[in-house]
């Protein structure tokens, strides 16, 4: 009985491609970017909660 391995070394190879275009990514931006992005990001994380939390409590 063969085990068909295809289908796990299609992922293997398109996460290794992510993983290699996050690492270009992070050596082009430097800190300060990071720091904004990170920041926009807990805002757009937070702001959807909090009006959740808003409308739950009226």
């Amino acid at each position: 009985m063969t085990i068909n391995t295809s289908h796990a070394n299609i992922a293997g190879h398109i996460t290794n491609d992510i993983l290699n275009i996050l690492d270009i990514t992070d050596s082009l931006y430097t800190n300060d970017t990071l720091d904004t992005i990170d920041i926009y990001y807990t805002r757009g994380k937070l702001i959807p909660i909090a009006i959740m939390i808003l409308v739950i409590l009226i």
